[in-house]
């Protein structure tokens, strides 16, 4: 599950996102989500504030993109 994932600056993440749920990439759209989820994971100490920012903007203003079962699996696999 974990292999499928994109990693990218924190500042272009929604950009990416909202170009690939345009496109209808949703596999896209989970690698990258994941790609973010994972990097803040392996930063607890320090996470990057761009990224959780982007993630809480996005999770508010497009909660649709955060319940495929790829997300939700590792939501519950990280806590």
């Amino acid at each position: 599950m974990l292999s499928l994932l994109l990693l990218v600056n924190a500042s272009e993440l929604e950009d990416h996102l909202l170009e690939a749920d345009e496109k209808g990439n949703k596999l896209r759209v989970d690698a990258l989500l994941l790609g973010a989820i994972r990097n803040l994971k392996n930063n607890r100490a320090k996470p990057d504030s761009m990224a959780y920012l982007n993630l809480m903007y996005l999770a508010k203003s497009r909660p649709e993109l955060f319940t495929s079962k790829r997300i939700v699996e590792v939501q519950y696999f990280y806590n």
